[in-house]
């Protein structure tokens, strides 16, 4: 029997059977499946002896059709799978890594490499990697804030103990990793696992696909050897990701520690105070414990936050960078020395700097505060006015009757004018129309500057402030007074000890010595309330630690420097993320800033305020003026009596040489008449 089987370009099969009722239908039909797929003329000659050799060629070319048909929708898949990941962790870039140790499959090697360049095409970053490669990966993005999205593809035991191997010798914390398991062989070592095999922590981000499961795993560790399985969502083709459990992946709310007790260090308060400066961030630690479920104790309570001396941290921050302690439940600030050293929560306080002294006892009024009702402008225009005030109005007059001198007149005019500016009448009203408009506009104009004068003085006078010895920074730094004090050991201390800038400089001049500084925010404050020369400099956020009725009167100067307050852990924690995670979600119910302005120091708007009297010192400039114009009127009048005596003095002396010269002439002339009679 012969068989020919042709297939034309026309996609149409042409068969020529001999004898075709003896032909197998199997035979027959694998033929027509395979022709119908084929761009070529095949040529079969079958006969009795060969039908079984027929069979199997037919069928492996089927398995291998079927086979790429698999493959091509396996990877297809894959890529889906992948995309949907990545827009769901919102990640940039995609590392794969397949298992260079072990003789793999070259189909596995290819089907990843394929995998990797449909990435590419659908322009996505991606590169293939060694298991190998994992330690350099490390070096490069442990720092890094970007991290990547570390694709995995278990197809045997030996991948999955390879890549158990090397996660040994790395931080698996640096990236967000993906699992995914191709074959049942090792099915049982994904939906039950219960050994840590990949040397996971609580932070660590790996999400585990199993082989044929249709559900996203969450794995981390909450204690070393045990690991903690938790269902993320869904995935399928036709919804993607679905039925997500959390709205944040890896931090949600029902994620937990497991009920571990931390560790913690805080600041210790030796004062009778009712706070301490712990106090804040302890609830703050205590409300993290209610939602992560953990309790702490504390184990350290130190007397200074510390710096960095001889190559060594002291204090709390000693405790801290070398993993003493889990959590200092303390307010430090952000500085990037200590965040080389130690992980920092999201700041839990965000504040300014501030010089803090003790309110100047009394009331009073500044040397020249007379003279600050109106500012520099408005008093250059009010002199300008008295002068060319008189000048225009003696000009006008000279142009009429007035047969008087121009100094005389000018002098006259200068005190009408004088007059009116002091609300007094005025001798003689003119009759001009040109010169009663000026005088009356200059009342009108007088009355205004009056009114506004007197108004602003008084408000000065009663809504009166001590007066203080400087209002900025800059302006301590250059006296010479008052001596500044700020947390021994502390961040501020820190920075005036080491940095050497003008400011700085000036600064470590005013600082009082080691042993007269104190530990502690309370500490500090009663401080300058015994000392009215103590300026105690520190963020505005430590009245969070001081009771309204164990102070004096405070002072502050508000700085131009902000800082951040935040608690910190140790390098590396693993429970930082999980910690701004919750820091976070505190910030946006309002919970932590309702926390913070309960133990703000605020005064009651109802309380009553106390009214000082002025004291003779407040109104010294007042009696001074009123001296210096006595004084002056006494030096006016002696020197106007010198001026009438000396020309008194004149007239008299001119009359007796009138007299003198008279009583000569008259003698001569009674002397020449004597004569005349005579002769």
């Amino acid at each position: 029997m012969t068989v020919t089987v042709r297939l034309d370009l026309s996609g149409n099969i042409n068969m020529q059977v001999q004898k075709k009722e003896e032909l197998n239908n199997i035979t027959f039909l694998l033929v027509s499946f395979y022709t119908r797929y084929g761009y070529f003329i095949f040529f079969i000659i079958i006969d009795n002896k060969m039908k079984f050799c027929a069979i199997l060629i037919f069928a492996i070319l089927c398995q291998t059709v079927v086979k790429s048909t698999i493959i091509h929708n396996e990877i297809n898949n894959n890529i889906t799978f992948i995309e949907d990941i990545k827009n769901w962790l919102k990640i940039t870039h995609v590392i794969i890594l397949y298992d260079d140790t072990s003789d793999n499959d070259s189909e596995e090697s290819v089907f990843i490499f394929e995998i990797c360049r449909q990435l590419i095409m659908k322009q996505i970053q991606t590169v293939t990697l060694k298991f190998t490669n994992l330690q350099e990966l490390n070096v490069i993005y442990e720092k890094s804030s970007n991290q990547p999205l570390i694709i995995v593809y278990l197809t045997n035991m030996n991948s999955l103990k390879n890549f158990q191997n090397f996660s040994a010798k790395v931080n698996m914390k640096w990236a967000t990793w993906l699992i995914i398991f191709t074959k049942t062989s090792i099915t049982n070592n994904c939906s039950n696992q219960l050994e840590n095999i990949f040397h996971l922590s609580f932070n660590s981000k790996m999400i585990v696909k199993c082989f044929n499961d249709n559900n996203l795993y969450k794995w981390y560790s909450i204690n070393e050897n045990q690991i903690e399985i938790r269902n993320l969502a869904n995935w399928n083709l036709e919804n993607h990701i679905f039925n997500m459990t959390t709205t944040n992946i890896f931090f949600g709310k029902n994620h937990n520690i497991g009920g571990k007790i931390l560790k913690s260090a805080t600041i210790e308060d030796k004062t009778n105070s009712s706070r301490n400066s712990s106090e804040l961030y302890l609830i703050v630690l205590a409300e993290l414990g209610r939602v992560m479920n953990f309790t702490h104790f504390t184990v350290s309570k130190e007397s200074q936050f510390g710096t960095f001396e001889n190559g060594v941290w002291t204090g709390i921050m000693n405790k801290t960078a070398s993993n003493e302690v889990d959590v200092a439940a303390v307010g430090m600030s952000m500085t990037a020395k200590r965040m080389h050293q130690v992980d920092f929560t999201q700041p839990i306080i965000e504040s300014y700097k501030g010089l803090y002294f003790r309110q100047p006892n009394g009331t009073q009024i500044r040397r020249f505060g007379y003279f600050q009702a109106f500012n520099s402008y408005v008093w250059g225009v009010l002199i300008l006015l008295l002068i060319t005030i008189p000048l225009f109005l003696t000009s006008i007059m000279m142009g009429g009757e007035n047969n008087r001198s121009l100094p005389l007149l000018f002098e006259e005019n200068f005190l009408e004018i004088w007059r009116i500016y002091c609300q007094q009448g005025i001798s003689d009203f003119p009759k001009r129309g040109s010169l009663r408009i000026i005088y009356f506009v200059t009342f009108m104009l007088s009355l205004v500057l009056l009114s506004a004068y007197s108004a602003a003085l008084i408000s000065r006078l009663a809504v009166s402030s001590p007066i203080l010895p400087f209002s900025s920074l800059k302006q301590f730094i250059y006296q010479d007074k008052y001596k500044m004090i700020v947390i021994h050991k502390g961040e501020t201390y820190d920075s005036i000890k080491n940095f050497n800038d003008n400011y700085a400089k000036r600064m470590n001049k005013l600082l009082k010595k080691d042993n007269e500084l104190p530990l502690t925010f309370t500490e500090g404050f009663n401080m300058i309330c015994k000392d009215k020369y103590s300026v105690f400099l520190v963020e505005q956020s430590a009245e969070t630690s001081i009771d309204n009725f164990n102070l004096c009167e405070l002072v502050t100067i508000p700085t131009i420097r902000k800082i951040s307050l935040a608690m910190s852990l140790p390098k590396n924690s693993p429970y930082t993320g999980m910690f701004n995670y919750h820091i976070q979600r505190f910030k946006e119910f309002g919970i932590l800033n309702r926390l913070v302005r309960q133990r703000l120091k605020r005064k009651s708007d109802t309380e009553f305020r106390i009214v000082e009297s002025i004291s003779l010192g407040g109104v010294d400039t007042v009696f001074e003026i009123v001296l210096c114009a006595f004084i002056l009127s006494i030096v006016i009048l002696i020197l106007e009596k010198i001026h009438f005596n000396y020309h008194e003095k004149k007239e008299r002396q001119r009359r007796n040489n009138m007299i003198a010269l008279f009583i000569r002439k008259d003698n001569r002339n009674n002397y020449f008449q004597k004569n005349i009679s005579v002769d």
